[in-house]
C-alpha cells in the first residue's frame, strides 16, 4: 500500500469520526448519532477515499506514460 493510500485513508477516518461523532456532541451539525447515520457516514466517505485514490492512481500513471514517452 502506498504512502498516498495510507494518507487517504486515514484522511477517511478523521472525516467519518469528525462529522458522525464530534460535531453532533458539540452541537455544530443537528444530525443524531444513530446507526442509520453512522452508515450513511461511512458508505458515503468510503466512496470519496476511493474516488481519490483512483484519480491519484490515474493521475500517476499517466505521468509516468508521459515521462516514458519523453525519455524514448
Amino acid at each position: 500500500m502506498s504512502r498516498y493510500t495510507k494518507a487517504v485513508i486515514a484522511w477517511f477516518f478523521f472525516c467519518f469520526v469528525l462529522t458522525t461523532f464530534v460535531l453532533p456532541l458539540l452541537g455544530w451539525s443537528n444530525n443524531t448519532i444513530d446507526l442509520s447515520q453512522i452508515v450513511v457516514n461511512f458508505f458515503l466517505w468510503g466512496i470519496v477515499c476511493f474516488f481519490v485514490i483512483y484519480i491519484e492512481k490515474r493521475r500517476v500513471k499517466k505521468l509516468k506514460k508521459d515521462n516514458d514517452e519523453k525519455m524514448g
